[in-house]
C-alpha cells in the first residue's frame, strides 16, 4: 500500500470512503472542480518552465486560468525556482525512493529559494477550503532527500485570494509529525472492518451507492419517472427527519451534560468569542498608533482583529465581545493539530521597531 496525504485525509474522513477507493480501487470520476485545479497546476509549471497552454481549458474558463497562472507567478516574483510539480517519494525509512514504488509520496507545487529567506516550499490552492498544516509537514519529509535540505518555510497560497497563509519549519514539530504519521499508517493497516463514517459529506461521495450506511436508508434504484418522484418525496422526508433526529440528540446533549464520542470526534458545546467593532474610526486610529500599516487596517474585520496578539485588552474601547456556546461536532486534535493552530501566521504584520 502506497500512501499520500489525500489517502491519509480520506482515511480519516471516512474508512468505507478509503476501502471503496484505494483497497478496492473502484474508479472516481473528475468532477469540474477537480479538472480545473488539476490543469491550473499543470498551467503553472509550463508557466514556470516557458510557456503555458491554455488550449486545455474550456473557452470561458480561459481568462481566469489566465489570472489565476499570473497569480501565482506574481507570488514567485524573481526567486530560484529550484522546482515545480515535482513527484517525491520516500521508504518507511523516509529515505528516496522513486514516485511509483514510495510508501509514502506526493507532488510538490513549487520549490522556490531566495537568498535572504531561504527555501520556500508552496501548495497551490485553487479552492477556498483551509487545508490542514500536515499537508505541508509531510512535503517537507518527502522534498528535503530530494534538494538535500529541509525548507524554513512552508506555504499554502490561496490563488482566488490572492493570500499566502505561511509556517516556519520547526524541526521538533516535524520529528513529533513523522511520530504521528508512523501510527496513523499503522492504524490503517490494523483496521480489518473498514466502517462508514455518515457526515455531511456523504452527498458528494462517488460511493454513496454502494455504502452500507446508505442502504440502511434502503435507497432505491431510478427505473422510470414515477420512481425518480416517488425518490425525490422521499429526499425531502428523510431530510425533514434527519433536522428533527439532529434536534433531538442535540437537546439530550444540552439537557444531560452528556458528550458523544464516535472515534475521534465528540458531540459537545464549544464556545466561541463573538466580536463585533462598535467604533470603527476609533479601532483603525488605534491600530495605526500600534504600528499597523494604513493598507492592512482599511476596512478589517473582526477575523483578522481576532490574529492580533491581546486584541481583547488593547483595543477593548472600540470592540465588544460576547460568549456563544454552540453544541456542535468536533474533531479530537492530535499535538500536530494543536500545534497548527498556535503556529498560524496572522495576515497583519506588525512595523519592525
Amino acid at each position: 500500500m502506497q500512501y499520500s496525504h489525500t489517502r491519509l485525509k480520506t482515511y480519516e474522513k471516512c474508512p468505507k470512503q478509503f476501502d471503496f477507493r484505494y483497497i478496492q480501487g473502484l474508479p472516481v470520476l473528475t468532477n469540474t472542480g477537480m479538472w480545473f485545479g488539476e490543469r491550473i497546476h499543470k498551467a503553472i509549471a509550463d508557466a514556470l518552465a516557458g510557456q503555458a497552454d491554455y488550449s486545455l481549458f474550456d473557452i470561458e474558463q480561459q481568462q481566469e486560468a489566465k489570472g489565476l497562472v499570473q497569480i501565482a507567478l506574481s507570488y514567485i516574483g524573481d526567486r530560484t525556482l529550484v522546482a515545480s510539480e515535482l513527484p517525491l517519494g520516500v521508504d518507511k525509512q523516509f529515505k528516496r525512493k522513486p514516485f511509483d514504488k514510495a510508501y509514502l509520496r506526493g507532488i510538490v507545487d513549487a520549490i522556490v529559494y531566495d537568498p535572504s529567506e531561504g527555501i520556500e516550499l508552496i501548495d497551490f490552492k485553487t479552492n477556498y477550503a483551509p487545508e490542514s498544516k500536515e499537508q505541508l509537514l509531510l512535503y517537507a519529509l518527502l522534498s528535503a532527500p530530494k534538494i538535500g535540505v529541509l525548507p524554513e518555510k512552508l506555504t499554502f497560497f490561496s490563488l482566488r485570494f490572492n493570500e499566502a497563509t505561511s509556517f516556519t519549519l520547526d524541526i521538533e514539530e516535524l520529528n513529533n509529525f513523522k511520530l504521528f504519521l508512523k501510527s496513523r499508517i499503522a492504524r490503517i493497516e490494523a483496521t480489518k472492518t473498514f466502517d462508514p463514517e455518515p457526515s455531511e459529506n456523504c452527498d458528494t461521495c462517488a460511493f454513496v451507492s454502494l455504502c452500507p450506511a446508505a442502504k440502511a436508508l434502503q435507497i432505491p434504484e431510478i427505473t422510470d419517472a414515477d420512481a425518480a418522484l416517488k425518490a425525490f418525496k422521499d429526499a425531502k422526508a428523510h431530510s425533514a427527519a434527519a433536522k428533527q433526529l439532529k434536534k433531538a440528540a442535540k437537546e439530550y446533549v444540552k439537557e444531560t451534560g452528556e458528550h458523544l464520542h464516535d472515534g475521534g470526534k465528540v458531540f459537545a458545546p464549544v464556545q466561541t468569542e463573538a466580536v463585533s467593532i462598535i467604533d470603527r474610526q476609533g479601532l483603525e486610529e488605534a491600530l495605526k498608533d500600534a504600528g499597523y500599516e494604513a493598507s492592512e487596517i482599511t476596512n478589517i474585520d473582526t477575523k483578522q482583529l481576532k490574529e492580533i496578539p491581546d486584541y481583547e485588552e488593547r483595543f477593548s474601547d472600540w470592540i465588544k465581545i460576547s460568549t456563544r456556546t454552540n453544541y456542535k461536532w468536533t474533531k479530537i486534535q492530535t499535538e500536530t493539530e494543536r500545534s497548527d493552530e498556535d503556529e498560524s501566521n496572522s495576515h497583519l504584520t506588525k512595523k519592525a521597531g
